[in-house]
């Protein structure tokens, strides 16, 4: 009996080794499937992210895509529509000369010229040109002058170009010549109309 008893008690130690084995084994095993389901949720977080972030810089780079497109049309109707500011302003200024305004205008512009030019201590020669409907005028505001001659000159069409007989000083006091002088500074202050508000 003895035998059948030691026998029955190694049975149930192996049968307790073997239970304690499996509860272990299965414990293992369980950690291994939640460690594997944790990297392969961080995996997929981590690719979810690079996916996100990869969307979001193509969607970025799209719109800055369509910003600068949408800056750029603005830029090229901002320039044509100082450009046609420009136009118009050049063609009106022949008439600045003969309407209202234009004696004062005139007379400030060849006082201006003849000023710089006639009179110097080394009384030099000045040909003043003007346009030919203008040179009774331009006479009348400038009076005479010795060495001033005053020339009509259809190429000179919105004021007065004067140049010293040696040729090294010439001064273009032409509407147009202010006109393209102050263009670049005067273009930051135009706007079209729909920016203007």
């Amino acid at each position: 009996m003895a035998i059948d008893e030691l026998l029955r008690a190694l049975a149930r130690e192996a049968e307790a080794e073997v239970a304690t084995l499996r509860a272990s084994a299965r414990a293992a095993a369980d950690e291994l499937d939640r460690a594997s389901a944790r990297r392969a949720a961080d995996r997929a977080a981590a690719v979810l992210a690079e996916v996100r972030a990869a969307r979001q810089r193509a969607a970025d780079a799209a719109v800055a895509t369509v910003a600068r497109r949408r800056r750029g049309d603005v830029l090229r109707g901002r320039a044509a529509a100082l450009d046609r500011v420009h136009a118009a302003v050049t063609a009106a200024l022949p008439g600045l000369l003969v309407g209202p305004d234009g004696a004062a205008i005139l007379a400030a512009l060849t006082a201006s010229v003849a000023a710089a030019l006639v009179g110097g201590a080394d009384d030099e020669p000045v040909e003043l040109r003007c346009p030919p409907a203008l040179i009774e005028r331009v006479r009348a505001a400038l009076g005479p002058r010795p060495g001033l001659t005053v020339i009509g000159d259809p190429a000179v069409a919105t004021g007065v170009v004067a140049r010293r007989a040696d040729g090294q000083v010439t001064v273009d006091a032409s509407l147009a010549t202010c006109l393209d002088r102050w263009w670049p500074r005067l273009r930051v202050d135009v706007r079209p109309p729909d920016e203007a508000s």
